[in-house]
């Protein structure tokens, strides 16, 4: 496989609970989360995580609104609706520092 160990969470503050407490190299968030917007949950994930973690972003929203916003919720890396696996796999890898 990736060499990835996915940890999938529905809910944005769910997963912002365990990234509190777990150790973890990298995060995907989907924008439109039924809890919380993704982009708040990048911002607060990056208070958390401090500023080495990989926090990747997707959504169908390409809007100029979206794209400008990342860099201030410390989203490293935007990826566009349909993502490819690969492609993402691919991203992780080159942002994850091998242990």
């Amino acid at each position: 496989g990736s060499g990835f160990q996915p940890v999938v969470f529905h809910m944005g503050l769910d997963a912002l609970e365990f990234a509190k407490t777990a150790t973890i190299d990298a995060a995907v968030i989907d924008i439109h989360l039924p809890d919380i917007n993704g982009l708040v949950l990048s911002q607060k994930l990056r208070e958390a995580l401090g500023p080495d973690i990989a926090i990747i972003v997707l959504s169908g929203d390409t809007s100029m609104q979206t794209l400008k916003s990342l860099p201030h919720v410390g989203a490293t890396y935007f990826f566009s609706k349909p993502v490819h696996a690969a492609q993402l796999i691919e991203r992780l890898q080159s942002l994850v520092a091998p242990r």
